[in-house]
């Protein structure tokens, strides 16, 4: 179990430690810092606590046993940073709902994150970053996901935000979309 008083994990706190499995987050955490968590392959479970308000870069880059991501009730997060589960390839479901406070999910988020079939948006969401979904060049990588409901704040989608998620066949918007980029949504065979 974590301190009560630990307000902050910092960069590579618990980086590649094979046989951690489970952490018994606090009440106080509001900042979990780069790469803390990445290369933790046993780890199956994370709870993001309701004062985290930062999850940094690569956090649980290649946890690839991680199955499940709960949010506390109106967690404060505002921002994922990039590749933070990059390569989670027993990552099924997500559900953001619960952190109605976040803007941003950074570049990678779930690249190459191959069982990954559902995600759900909060409805205070801005902005995805470039590749959020992105399977590898030969798409066997790429996330099961076959239908996406985009919140209200999403007005671009970024460059290769959905390329090679080839199960993708039903995408839904809550407001207009005013701009695609390149490669948004290439080499889906089902659209």
């Amino acid at each position: 179990m974590l301190p009560e008083s630990l307000i902050t994990i910092g960069n590579f706190a618990f980086s590649r430690c094979p046989a951690l499995t489970n952490i018994v987050w606090n009440t106080q955490l509001q900042q979990i810092a780069d790469k803390a968590f990445q290369y933790c392959s046993q780890l199956s479970t994370i709870r993001i606590t309701e004062k985290v308000e930062r999850i940094g870069t690569d956090v649980f880059k290649e946890c690839t046993t991680l199955t499940s991501i709960i949010f506390d009730p109106n967690t404060n997060l505002l921002h994922i940073g990039d590749n933070t589960f990059f390569n989670c390839q027993n990552l099924q479901t997500v559900d953001f709902r619960p952190a109605t406070a976040l803007t941003n999910l950074g570049h990678k988020t779930f690249a190459q994150c191959a069982n990954l079939t559902k995600v759900h948006f909060p409805e205070s969401l801005t902005t995805l970053g470039k590749d959020t979904f992105i399977g590898s060049f030969l798409a066997v990588l790429a996330p099961l996901i076959s239908e996406i409901h985009l919140p209200p704040h999403i007005r671009k989608i970024p460059s290769g935000t959905f390329y090679g998620c080839t199960n993708l066949h039903v995408i839904t918007t809550a407001s207009p979309i005013e701009y695609i980029s390149d490669l948004a949504f290439g080499y889906n065979i089902k659209l």
